[in-house]
């Protein structure tokens, strides 16, 4: 085989290679997230704990079954020394933008109210993004739930 020819054989085969591992993370990428350590507690079905600086603060939400275009409260347990910044609601399994959470400071713990759009899907993932500060730096945690429209 003349060494044009294997050079351009084996030019071909690394591209395949390489599009196919770009094939490969992209699929990875883009599926839904797989929650791990203390995301992988479900809001929909208990409250949640999460971690900050070594310290434990923990999220609920009510009403459970979460419901749809209704008013949905959560409260904050936040560690001693954190501030709850923001927090907002985005779809997982289909972008419906950012909706967000209102939080109300005036007594512990914090408590916010949100709202739910409804959509074509019947089974809903949601992330409940939360930002956290402390000495100027920020810390950002994320805790998941589901909706399901009655049959």
């Amino acid at each position: 085989m003349p060494p044009s020819r294997t050079l351009s054989l084996l030019f071909s085969l690394i591209i395949l290679v390489v599009i196919l591992s770009l094939a490969q993370w992209l699929r990875t990428s883009s599926s839904v997230p797989q929650h791990t350590n203390e995301e992988s507690c479900i809001l929909d079905h208990s409250d949640c704990e999460f971690e900050l600086g070594g310290k434990t603060g923990s999220v609920s939400l009510s009403p459970r079954p979460v419901p749809i275009e209704e008013q949905i409260q959560f409260t904050f347990d936040i560690p001693t020394g954190y501030r709850l910044e923001k927090a907002h609601i985005e779809g997982v399994n289909m972008y419906m933008g950012q909706t967000l959470v209102f939080i109300d400071r005036q007594q512990l713990p914090l408590s916010g109210i949100s709202f739910l759009g409804s959509c074509s899907e019947p089974a809903m993932q949601w992330k409940l993004s939360m930002v956290f500060s402390r000495d100027d730096n920020s810390f950002y945690r994320e805790l998941y739930f589901n909706t399901h429209y009655p049959e």
